[in-house]
């Protein structure tokens, strides 16, 4: 199922398993697999054209609301100056599923149907290029010309969490900890033998996962579809809580008694957060790149905007999140530029 997930395999048909009401599934490895093997699976240029003729294009119409306030207006004027030139994108070296998952966006946005929307529960902007494969950012050229860049607030919602410290110290050691390059590995300590990409996915289960306390009796069928929802875990066995309990004792204590049992990121605090983050992102630093007239297009916790443009676009950030939060973010540059490679 994980592989049929991400595009590896086709699916044959469809049918109902006998003596039970649930539908069954039948795979099958497309030729592509078969001839390349699991090891290798970069296509080349002939094998991306035959894949595109099968792949789905979306024909629903443009999400894009009909009338749209003067941020809005100001987003959809900088997307329709995007473009991906077709030959970047030829030459992109993109493994099956991959590229099953980019091509239908990448027409999407060339037949100019960006999909801009803001979320009603959490205030986060949608558009085709942020439900897209990151690699579709790095692909984007302003005017077709000039490489976009990409900037990231480390840890973006831990500023969002600092008015749950009830203890100054800790509130003060944590504000020094979101200004360092890497917060995670800072705000736990920098424990030894433990990846800094570990504790990043462990995170999202301290902020926002079920609180878990008790590993409930069920069947082995709702055992299994625990598992790929990823919370069998108890809350306080979590790699990250473990880790930041230890500096932040209080803090993690708080964490710990809310009342979160809805899915991953959809409980109404997950959704607070968020909102938060985007009255910052979205509508704070929005609206002053439109007044001074910057390049800028918000990514959740981060945003696109041309070299030239990026120092001032950092610095409005700052002084947004200073504003709201009291802390002052670390903001990581990505060079966005793909290595492009020839194809063989």
């Amino acid at each position: 199922m994980e592989l049929g997930r991400h595009g590896f395999l086709d699916r044959l048909d469809l049918h109902e398993s006998r003596g039970k009401k649930r539908k069954c599934t039948r795979y099958g490895v497309p030729l592509e697999l078969l001839r390349k093997g699991i090891q290798k699976t970069y296509l080349t240029r002939e094998e991306k054209k035959r894949i595109e003729r099968s792949i789905r294009i979306s024909k629903k119409p443009d999400q894009t609301p009909e009338k749209l306030d003067d941020l809005l207006r100001y987003f959809s004027k900088q997307l329709k100056r995007t473009t991906i030139p077709s030959r970047d994108f030829s030459q992109l070296e993109l493994e099956l599923g991959n590229y099953r998952e980019l091509y239908p966006k990448v027409v999407r946005h060339r037949r100019g149907k960006l999909d801009l929307k803001l979320g009603e529960k959490e205030g986060r902007l949608y558009s085709v290029y942020l439900n897209a494969p990151r690699v579709f950012r790095r692909l984007l050229r302003w005017s077709g010309r000039h490489s976009m860049v990409e900037g990231d607030v480390a840890a973006s919602h831990f500023h969002f969490l600092l008015k749950y410290f009830s203890d100054a110290n800790e509130k003060r050691g944590m504000i020094v900890d979101l200004q360092t390059s890497d917060p995670y590995l800072s705000m736990c300590g920098y424990p030894k033998g433990v990846r800094r990409e570990d504790l990043k996915a462990s995170s999202h289960q301290f902020k926002y996962g079920s609180r878990l306390k008790t590993y409930p009796k069920m069947r082995d069928n709702e055992w299994l579809e625990m598992r790929r929802r990823k919370r069998t875990i108890l809350y306080r066995e979590g790699l990250f809580f473990r880790h930041i309990s230890k500096r932040y004792p209080k803090f993690a204590e708080t964490m710990a008694k809310m009342r979160i049992l809805g899915p991953n990121q959809k409980s109404k605090f997950a959704c607070d957060i968020m909102r938060r983050e985007s009255d910052v992102m979205v509508q704070m630093v929005g609206r002053k790149c439109m007044r001074e007239k910057l390049v800028y297009l918000p990514i959740h916790d981060g945003f696109l905007t041309l070299p030239r443009h990026y120092d001032r676009v950092c610095e409005i950030v700052t002084e947004s999140f200073l504003a709201t939060t009291g802390s002052k973010p670390f903001i990581r540059r990505k060079n966005t530029p793909t290595p492009i490679k020839e194809s063989r």
